[in-house]
């Protein structure tokens, strides 16, 4: 079971530019392994952007993160249980 939020997030890049945790009230997530990387273009019907999402493992549990590239924000999707 999961838990859809679409929350925005501020996220830590390490030296080499990958995902090394993020940032979202005040709580703090280091990323422990990135499981799944993929892209999504998105409802280009509604000018949505390309997207790239993320699911990782961090100290505090489960996460599913995308990037969207128009904007260049980043956003906590999803709570995996």
């Amino acid at each position: 079971m999961s838990k859809i939020l679409d929350q925005p997030v501020t996220v830590n890049l390490n030296a080499q530019g990958l995902l090394a945790g993020f940032t979202m009230g005040g709580n703090a997530h280091k990323v422990i392994d990135v499981l799944e990387e993929w892209r999504d273009i998105g409802c280009w019907w509604d000018n949505e952007g390309e997207k790239v999402f993320y699911r990782v493992h961090t100290t505090k549990g489960g996460y599913e993160l995308y990037h969207d590239l128009s904007n260049n924000a980043w956003h906590l999707y999803r709570i995996i249980d």
